[in-house]
């Protein structure tokens, strides 16, 4: 009987690595929870319901999850030496097989795929990369969530110029700088040409946002989000780009608040905040870093879509945006404008 069994083990060995039995290599089910979004008041707003989601936080695997070979042989191109882009989402430049990597991989939204592209704040030596890869994929909105310095650390290199620069082929021109510092926001417009072909690319900076932390409170963000997704060219195919400093957990709490969001509009009030970061945390390492991060994301979550208030503040920044754009483009015209009949005299 013995012998029978070790040939039967033998057998079923060998027929596996011939592969003749097929071997599950998926990632087993994550955890999963679904509410309904009127069950975020007692999660965000009790000491026992923020437990809960700090324990709930813990039982999502992190770490590295898939492989990453490529980032390693471009280790010079990430800002962390053990924070990569996966192989599997990572997103191509148009360069050769040597030179295609930048740290940046595509992430599902809740209603298609590739909805965002996460990508780490750009070193001084691969803004060109950055922009060639907002070219590639005709990016069309920029949210960054990290300051340029923080606590005396450069966090982001600027790879946008003061007024006009070359990146690699592509020029960039800043037409426009908008602050507005009630809201911590800052609105860059910016005309990028390749090949004598012109487009407009709007970058959405929020200022108030620590590092490994969050913000007071999420009227900030949320109008940020608002102003991007919704404000301009909603129907736009393009991902959008978002980019904090390593590119998980200011840039990973916006992307679960956001897809979420999308959730419950779209599933009749229902959000499944573990289940989403799990499959998240399959497309790019790590993301969202802190318990603190989960919680906001909730809180985010639940403001945007019952608050009054915030939909008081949505109102308000929608109505600068709209001014302030108005006086930039009656500008640009009334420039182009005086340029032209300058060159009829």
């Amino acid at each position: 009987m013995a012998t029978v069994w070790i040939l039967l083990v033998a057998c079923c060995f060998a027929s596996v690595c011939r592969g003749d039995i097929d071997v599950d290599t998926e990632a087993p089910p994550g955890p999963s929870r679904e509410l309904n979004v009127t069950e975020l008041d007692h999660l965000v707003d009790t000491d026992e319901g923020r437990a809960e989601l700090e324990a709930e936080f813990k039982s999502i695997k992190g770490g590295q999850r898939k492989p990453w070979t490529v980032g390693e042989a471009n280790l010079d191109k990430n800002r962390h030496a053990d924070l990569l882009a996966y192989d599997e989402t990572r997103v191509h430049l148009p360069y050769d097989e040597e030179s295609d990597y930048i740290n940046a991989n595509y992430l599902d939204g809740f209603n298609r795929e590739k909805e965002y592209v996460a990508t780490q704040g750009p070193l001084n030596s691969t803004t060109s990369d950055l922009w060639a890869m907002v070219w590639h994929l005709n990016i069309k909105k920029i949210v960054m969530l990290a300051n340029l310095v923080e606590h005396n650390e450069s966090k982001v290199f600027r790879y946008w110029p003061l007024v006009n620069g070359m990146y690699g082929d592509i020029t960039v021109v800043k037409v426009a700088e908008i602050p507005f510092p009630k809201f911590q926001h800052v609105l860059r417009i910016f005309l990028i040409k390749k090949g004598g072909v012109p487009r407009i690319v709007r970058h959405f900076h929020f200022t108030g946002w620590p590092d490994l932390g969050v913000p007071r409170d999420t009227n900030g963000i949320v109008s940020l989000l608002n102003q991007a997704r919704y404000e301009y060219a909603p129907r736009d195919k393009a991902p959008i780009l978002i980019h904090c400093s390593a590119g998980i957990g200011r840039t990973g709490t916006v992307i679960l608040f956001d897809s979420m969001k999308e959730m419950a509009k779209g599933d009749y009030g229902r959000v499944n905040f573990p289940e989403r970061l799990d499959h998240m945390r399959l497309l790019r390492p790590d993301l969202v870093e802190k318990k603190e991060q989960y919680v906001f994301a909730h809180r985010a979550v639940r403001d945007a879509l019952t608050s009054k208030e915030t939909e008081a503040y949505l109102l308000k920044v929608s109505k600068a945006y709209q001014h302030a754009e108005k006086l930039v483009f009656e500008g640009a015209v009334l420039a182009a404008s005086d340029a032209a009949f300058e060159s009829t005299r």
